[in-house]
């Protein structure tokens, strides 16, 4: 029996290190997870290069712009945050890019307001968010108001413009752009003639000598030679500083932004009034918009309190608001902290160094061109070239258990009144500040829920019943009554109670506290540049001035095996020198640049 015993004994103990050693492989196995998924998000794969169809423009102007994506990892981000900020660190414009097979391309539209002067155009993904700034696509553009007269700021960079520019007497314009081919690959641009008349067809084509089975996309742009600026290349030229504005952040809570891949993330943190480092863990957080059926989307806050919501397309271009589950943590309520996409620790300090004596008077030819193109409407411009999918919001129910009409019914004066008179399931007592709602359970069909019901105006959460109460039947266009026990992935509702209004209600008259009021979220829809044709329009459109500086746009051209396409488009009445100015990617990740030129004459 003793020896049956030590044998049990020492197969338990076989067990028992078996166990531990396992436990032991696991726990490193997610050390080693928890570091791998920490480190992927510490070192982004993704970076961002911008063309624009040209370097200058006057306030009032569309700016036309193609977008690549170029990432190591198959799963990827599919949006990218394009802004343009000034020397003042004022953000013009900031929109979020849907990426099309890492692509996309669309416009701008430049401001009659902007004042002239130097901006910075900055494109990135949310993952590179997670790296410091100077990683970011930057590029420098010039903008001039159309009724600057004066042009003071460029005035002084003429008069201090670097004369290292000058080759041979050549200006700088004559000097750059640079052309740039990778190894194993050249770009040849041919036009049928190189001198054109006004409002003339021109016949492009474009041959490479691409390596067997490379693809290549490129953008090609058409515009006024002076419109493309070669110093707006120089690095210099950025004239970024870092200041770090978030420096109290520790790297422990520091929020780790994640990769896009289905939609645009809301990202944030709650924080506590006193204690900074103090994590809300497991909180709820809930996303609403207003609304005409009833939604809800909700997340919970990780180890370190923060949050993140991956946006819904039917959140798009819309109010949000956040507010919290009070059921989820205990005392006095966090503050809500949003990131906002579109700061920047780092500042924009225009362009020092110097110009060429063509520019000035250029720029002043293109503020009068604009100025016609406003007063005759533009041939030219951009058009949208997809609709949104039809959009399915997360609905909390998807049919409720009954629907009242108070215009059915006599006009009542306030919500108590309509209860009692046409809702039976619905029981309020009490008064202002201190009302109680109870719903009939409809399971059972005889009794009252112990807890109030979810309730929702216009689709937004009520945390002041008092707005309810006030209303009559006049101002209710339909109430949604869903009075069963009801669960919504984790949330559980005592029966749900929807109220919606025939005019808009301002949410902040009602909703919970604390809450969080969000700027509509805009996703910059595809739109391409449509410029004229002369042998399909109509003659009576000849006699409108055509000054466009930008002939011809096509962000999206891809050239294969192939080796070669063409296009056609027309001059327009504008005289001068103008630029093909081809920029393209390989499927390799190398980018490449060349350029021809030809002559518009009468």
């Amino acid at each position: 029996m003793m020896l049956r015993f030590l044998q049990t004994l020492n197969t338990c103990s076989l067990h028992y290190k078996i166990l531990h050693i396992g436990l032991l492989l696991s726990f490193l196995l997610l050390c080693n997870l928890v570091y791998s998924t920490r480190h992927d998000h510490e070192i982004s794969r993704d970076s961002v290069i911008v063309h624009t169809d040209r370097d200058a423009y006057v306030s009032g102007e569309q700016l036309f712009y193609r977008v690549a994506l170029l990432s190591r990892d198959d799963q990827h981000s599919n949006f990218v945050y394009m802004a343009l900020r000034n020397s003042h660190q004022e953000i013009i414009k900031g929109s979020i890019v849907p990426l099309n097979h890492k692509s996309s391309y669309g416009s701008i539209y430049l401001f009659d307001t902007l004042s002239t002067g130097f901006y910075q155009l900055i494109a990135y993904t949310g993952d590179m968010r997670n790296q410091p700034e100077y990683k970011y696509f930057t590029k420098l553009l010039f903008v001039a108001n159309r009724f600057d007269v004066a042009l003071g700021n460029l005035m002084e960079l003429e008069e201090e413009r670097d004369k290292k520019y000058k080759k041979n007497g050549e200006s700088i314009i004559d000097v750059l752009p640079h052309t740039i081919f990778p190894d194993h690959l050249s770009v040849i641009i041919d036009t049928d003639k190189e001198i054109y008349g006004r409002r003339e067809l021109v016949e492009l084509r474009v041959d490479a000598d691409m390596p067997p089975g490379a693809v290549a996309e490129m953008s090609v742009s058409v515009t006024a030679k002076q419109s493309i600026w070669p110093f707006l290349y120089d690095y210099k030229a950025h004239g970024t500083s870092s200041i770090m504005l978030n420096a109290s952040d520790t790297k422990e809570n520091k929020l780790v932004f994640p990769k896009e891949e289905n939609g645009p993330v809301i990202a944030g943190k709650l924080m506590h009034e006193s204690v900074d480092d103090y994590a809300y863990q497991g909180v709820r957080v809930i996303l609403s918009t207003p609304d005409t059926i009833t939604t809800v989307s909700y997340t919970h806050t990780n180890q370190q309190g923060h949050f993140f919501f991956t946006l819904d397309p039917a959140y798009y271009e819309k109010p949000l608001y956040l507010t919290l589950d009070t059921a989820t943590y205990e005392g006095k309520a966090p503050e809500i902290y949003v990131v906002d996409p579109f700061t920047f620790s780092t500042t924009f300090k225009g362009y020092t160094g110097g110009i060429d004596q063509e520019i000035p008077p250029w720029v002043r030819e293109s503020q009068d061109i604009v100025k016609v193109q406003k007063a005759f409407e533009t041939l030219a411009g951009s058009v949208i070239t997809e609709k949104d999918d039809e959009l399915f919001p997360p609905r909390l129910y998807s049919v409720p258990k009954n629907v009242i009409d108070p215009a059915s019914y006599i006009p009542l004066d306030d919500f108590p009144e309509i209860a009692r008179e046409i809702i039976p399931s619905i029981r309020i007592r009490g008064q202002e500040n201190n009302w109680q709602i109870r719903m009939l359970n409809g399971q059972t069909a005889y009794s009252f829920f112990d807890h109030p019901p979810a309730v929702f105006i216009n689709n937004i959460p009520v945390g002041n019943l008092d707005v309810l109460m006030n209303f009559s039947s006049e101002q209710i266009k339909s109430i949604e009554l869903h009075n069963l026990p009801w669960r919504y992935g984790a949330m559980r509702f005592n029966g749900i109670l929807s109220v919606f209004t025939h005019d808009p209600v301002l949410p902040v008259s009602f909703l919970p506290q604390p809450f969080y009021a969000l700027d509509p979220v805009a996703v910059q829809p595809y739109s391409t540049y449509v410029h004229p044709d002369y042998q399909a329009i109509d003659e009576d459109v000849h006699r409108i001035p055509d000054f466009r500086q930008l002939l011809y746009w096509n962000p999206a051209q891809t050239i294969d095996d192939k080796k070669q396409f063409s296009a056609t488009f027309h001059t327009g009445d504008l005289q001068g020198t103008y630029i093909i100015l081809i920029r393209g990617i390989m499927d390799t990740g190398q980018s490449f640049q060349t350029f021809k030129f030809f002559d518009v004459k009468q």
